[in-house]
């Protein structure tokens, strides 16, 4: 779920949240002030390492483009992170590459750089 706010009185809310149930979340205050809450069990690297091992994929061979704080933890866990251009700053320090952003089809870039090896 993800919450766009800009109230006090709402963050202190989510962050009851964060500290009495089985979710985790992140307050992103680089977009927007976005307050996020998802499962403890279940990240966006469990679900790659998932697909991987389901597809009979080697991590090193595995590819993911973020912006986000929500980003960091599959950012290092995949091959080859990518941070795009419009992303945060503590993203874009772990990422192996800055591409485009996402208005710039940065995604795009990333996939024919990186994964077709063609030249852009």
């Amino acid at each position: 779920m993800e919450f766009l706010t800009r109230r006090q009185d709402i963050s202190d809310i989510y962050q009851h949240w964060l500290h009495s149930t089985e979710l985790t979340g992140i307050t992103d205050p680089f977009h927007y002030n976005n307050l996020e809450l998802y499962s403890r069990k279940n990240t966006k690297a469990s679900g790659i390492i998932h697909a991987l091992e389901f597809l009979n994929i080697d991590i090193k061979d595995s590819y993911a483009f973020g912006d986000g704080l929500n980003d960091l933890e599959m950012i290092r866990t995949v091959g080859t992170g990518l941070a795009m251009a419009n992303g945060n700053p503590k993203l874009k320090a772990i990422a192996k590459d800055i591409v485009p952003s996402v208005h710039e089809d940065g995604v795009a870039y990333g996939v024919k750089k990186y994964v077709l090896e063609e030249d852009v």
